[in-house]
């Protein structure tokens, strides 16, 4: 029998199998040194494609300084990825839908958190810091400090954030272990000072919230030096503090026609029923107040009553109103 005829197998050259990567084209090639020495060119927008661009933005280091990356990038996608690599629990909801915004926010939010107890003026460290707000200035919108252990002057924030809408501040620090003070929570009279100076010269704030910081009537009277100049202001909270009937009263005349506050968050704090009576008063008159939290408070029974008779009057008046405008239609 004739044997059968077998084909050769292929002959097979080991060099090649181990190239299994497409070696880059020159135009990658191109772009990458483009990225490697990113800084040194100027209007690189004016010099490359849409295409071109996003490539170069994707091979940038996400380590670049904090001021040259905001002054000369805008790429949604590279902030996203600084933004996951350094925050992952980062929601861009609660930023404007940005992620330039969204780190620049959580970064400086960041640095004000870690700063030193005692900082002085000249300072490498406050210097850095304000470096950073500079850069910084046109994309925040809100801060959230959940701790800030100096009681330094922040003037200097509230002068260089001209789009700065709602603010959130808790004087002292969340973790100190054994290194307890009493001295080191809460807000000074020089911190209610300072803040009730930043706010009267603000004219884009409409949110502050001052929780947990130890405030009580006599710091509720220095806060008034500019609250009663912040005709601007919507949401205001004071939840969690030492506010007496004294302090109660103060606050009721911020929900007089004359300011547009919505949201009034006095719960836990130590108001009695003289104070709930002010600000019922103070609330019969109110057309813009949606929200008005007292509580664990102390208002008592009597506190209560007045209150919600003021209440009452008050929806009385509204459908007096709107009686008056259907007719008049």
């Amino acid at each position: 029998m004739s044997q059968q005829y077998k084909p050769k197998p292929p002959i097979r050259f080991r060099a090649l199998e181990k190239v299994k990567v497409r070696p880059r084209s020159l135009v990658q090639i191109c772009l990458q040194r483009v990225a490697e020495n990113f800084l040194t060119y100027d209007n690189l927008q004016q010099k490359l494609g849409r295409r071109q661009l996003e490539d170069v933005y994707a091979m940038l280091d996400l380590d670049m300084a904090l001021p040259e990356a905001a002054h000369r990038i805008n790429d949604e996608n590279y902030w996203k990825r600084r933004t996951n690599a350094k925050f992952r629990n980062a929601q861009v909801e609660k930023h404007g839908m940005s992620w330039k915004q969204t780190f620049l926010e959580l970064e400086l939010q960041q640095s004000l958190e870690l700063v030193p107890i005692t900082v002085e003026y000249g300072n490498p460290e406050l210097e850095a810091l304000k470096q950073q707000v500079m850069a910084s200035r046109l994309h925040v919108f809100q801060l959230n400090i959940s701790q800030f252990p100096s009681h330094l002057d922040l003037s200097f924030l509230f002068d260089a954030l001209p789009a700065l809408s709602s603010f959130s501040i808790t004087y002292g620090n969340r973790r100190l272990g054994m290194d307890y003070e009493r001295a080191m929570f809460g807000m000074k009279i020089s911190d209610a000072q300072y803040l009730a100076r930043d706010i009267r010269v603000s004219q884009t704030l409409v949110s502050l919230c001052l929780p947990c910081n130890m405030i009580d009537d006599e710091l509720v009277k220095v806060l008034m030096g500019g609250l009663s100049y912040g005709h601007m202001l919507t949401h205001l909270d004071l939840s969690h503090n030492k506010i007496g009937d004294r302090g109660a009263r103060r606050l009721a005349s911020l929900l007089d026609p004359d300011y547009c506050i919505q949201v009034l968050d006095l719960s836990d704090n130590q108001i009695h029923a003289n104070g709930c009576m002010h600000l019922g008063a103070h609330l019969a008159e109110n057309i813009t107040c949606q929200v008005l939290n007292l509580r664990l408070n102390r208002c008592e029974d009597n506190g209560v009553s007045h209150l919600f008779q003021d209440f009452r009057q008050q929806e009385q008046q509204q459908r007096q109103q709107e009686q008056q405008q259907q007719q008049q239609h």
